[in-house]
């Protein structure tokens, strides 16, 4: 965020990245190969990556937990910028919400998916969740930047 003359805020931006710190620990803390993720363990006979795997697997965890700290970040800072962006109180609080769940439902989908292993049930059901809610909350958020564009217009 800016302040009025223009210049960063520093302590926004400190602000911002300890929130996506704090997610990252508590991804990698929480997730279901964390030592407090016992609630989401992989399915029972779930396959386990190895050699090349792996990496490439570390690389996802630690991207979700940065899109999770950023989520996080989002609720706790993002708010009034959303308000300043839209405009309208309940519109921009739920373009400020979907862009919390966009960023941070990456996080807890994986787990879910992990965690369901091969029960198609629970695996519809994960797809729902985090499939068709990612669509709609881009929907919004869609529906949140056209919205600030034609205030934008409005005012040129």
């Amino acid at each position: 965020m800016t302040v009025a003359s223009g210049t960063r805020d520093r302590a926004f931006d400190r602000r911002f990245w300890a929130f996506v710190g704090a997610g990252v620990v508590i991804a990698l803390l929480f997730g279901p190969d964390g030592p407090l993720g016992v609630f989401w363990r992989p399915a029972e006979g779930s396959p386990e990556p190895s050699g090349a795997l792996i990496p490439g697997f570390i690389v996802v965890t630690i991207a979700e937990g940065l899109a999770l700290g950023a989520a996080i970040a989002v609720g706790a800072l993002g708010r009034p910028w959303f308000r300043s962006l839209v405009g309208e109180s309940r519109f921009a609080t739920v373009a400020w919400v979907s862009t919390m769940w966009l960023l941070g439902s990456w996080w807890p989908h994986t787990a879910t998916h992990r965690f369901v292993g091969e029960d198609l049930g629970g695996l519809l059901l994960a797809e729902w969740i985090f499939h068709v809610g990612s669509m709609v909350a881009m929907a919004i958020v869609l529906a949140a930047i056209v919205t600030a564009a034609t205030r934008r217009d409005a005012r040129l």
